[in-house]
């Protein structure tokens, strides 16, 4: 072990802002964020100071001595990071355990190196030198396994103060074990270090798996969450879609019959230009499925106004096992996401897509293509977001992938040079969501 000195005054709250560090520093910050850090590692360094300061120690000054250090980094974290209490709690926490897990594996090692080489305790520049080395590595471990899930979410919220709870409770006990061993260090045989080392690291590993565990399931539910949310929206619109489109159609019909009326007086190019945009719209695609109408009815206009070509030769009614909000979210996200990429094209000349819905043997097969610009990351199967946050954007393609797991489909999400591919396969014999077996009533396809 290295001896006591007044550099090992300052190293452990150096080495807790490091490990912290690697858990907040991708966080959104605070105004005047530099002041507020610095005051907070001021504060740190003061009272490691005074603390050196006392005339002596104990057991239970040592315990006030690392309780006081962790409050003073987890309020440097809060006041400098706008992230609520809770999550600074849960940073501070971590970085903790990263501390302690890489102190008593800097300790194994460096104590079978005083075994076996018992002139390096006069030599304490070796030590310090094997300890800062190895203290970087492990900071480094720790950022690859942990640090760097905590920076993709900038805006980290927990609510879960339970397993914070856990965690704090099993490092407290760690630490404190750890006092009580070192206190009688010199006495005790190096083979028990080992196992006290082993023990502690255990515990470190353990609060930091509860504690990122916890940190995936908020992930999980807070997509959940916004995954109903996206749901409950896009039932709401099919209802208002419904409507509009429903009123349209009588409007157009209408203007179609007054016009005709105005033309039987007078002859003139601009009710001929009128009755060409009525017709765009009454002739609107007819697929077999109304909801699937109603999805590329909407966006015909908008697909118009940004010059996309769009194909289509689908089959509606081939949906028929689907509940129709369903089918709705399907397309919905699926012609959206295409209109999207399209749109960033420069040319209006490659901007044209398809889709198509068609039968195979005893499988209802879905394919959409379209060509895009830039690139395309993928994970998990499904292509990454390239609007920002990942929790509030990118859930198109998750919205599809859960509407087709829903009905035991099988999704595949591909890039073939600059053209994006979708393509889904329902087996013929499939549930609705009632859980009846429904077979797909068989029409002509519908070609647009």
């Amino acid at each position: 072990m290295i001896p006591e000195n007044p550099y090992s005054l300052y190293s452990f709250s150096l080495e807790l802002i490091v490990a912290t560090a690697i858990f907040v520093f991708g966080l959104k910050r605070r105004r005047l964020f530099v002041l507020r850090l610095l005051t907070g590692i001021g504060m740190m360094a003061l009272f490691s100071y005074l603390w050196g300061l006392l005339p002596y120690s104990d057991i239970y000054l040592s315990i006030a001595k690392f309780a006081l250090l962790f409050l003073l980094v987890m309020l440097a974290v809060y006041f400098s990071f706008d992230i609520p209490f809770l999550s600074a709690l849960f940073c501070a926490s971590a970085g903790y355990a990263v501390q302690h897990f890489s102190y008593k594996g800097i300790q194994m090692v460096i104590t079978a190196l005083e075994n076996s080489y018992p002139n390096l305790i006069n030599r304490l520049w070796i030590l310090r030198l094997v300890y800062t080395v190895m203290f970087v590595l492990f900071v480094a471990l720790a950022y690859w396994l942990f640090g760097q899930r905590v920076w993709k979410d900038r805006n980290l919220e927990f609510n879960n103060v339970g397993l914070i709870a856990i965690s704090l409770i099993l490092l407290t006990c760690t630490t404190t074990l750890n006092l009580i061993f070192e206190k009688h260090y010199d006495s005790i045989p190096r083979s028990l270090v080992y196992i006290d080392c082993l023990y502690d690291m255990f515990c470190c590993l353990l609060a930091l798996l509860l504690q990122f565990g916890m940190f995936r399931e908020k992930k999980i539910t807070d997509e959940y969450s916004s995954m109903k949310k996206l749901w409950a929206a896009e039932k709401k619109q099919l209802e208002i879609s419904k409507e509009n489109m429903d009123y349209m159609r009588v409007m157009v019909h209408d203007l179609k019959h007054e016009l005709n009326d105005s033309e039987s007086i007078g002859h003139s190019t601009r009710l001929r230009e009128l009755n060409e945009r009525l017709n765009d719209f009454s002739s609107s695609i007819k697929t077999g499925n109304d909801t699937l109408d109603f999805v590329l009815a909407e966006r015909q206009l908008k697909m118009k106004r940004l010059g996309i070509t769009f194909t289509c030769i689908a089959d509606g009614s081939l949906l028929a096992f689907m509940d129709e909000t369903d089918v709705y979210s399907l397309f919905m996200n699926m012609v959206d996401n295409a209109i999207d990429a399209l749109s960033e094209l420069p040319s209006k000349d490659s901007r044209s897509f398809s889709f198509s819905i068609r039968k195979s043997m005893n499988l209802v097969i879905i394919h959409e293509e379209n060509p895009y610009e830039g690139t395309i990351e993928f994970k998990n199967g499904l292509p990454l977001t390239t609007k920002g946050s990942e929790l509030y954007h990118g859930l198109g393609t998750k919205s599809i992938k859960v509407v087709v797991d829903k009905y035991g489909g099988d999704l595949a999400i591909k890039t073939q040079g600059k053209l994006f591919m979708i393509d889904i396969v329902f087996s013929q014999s499939v549930k609705n969501a009632k859980g009846n077996d429904v077979q797909p009533i068989e029409k002509g396809n519908t070609k647009a």
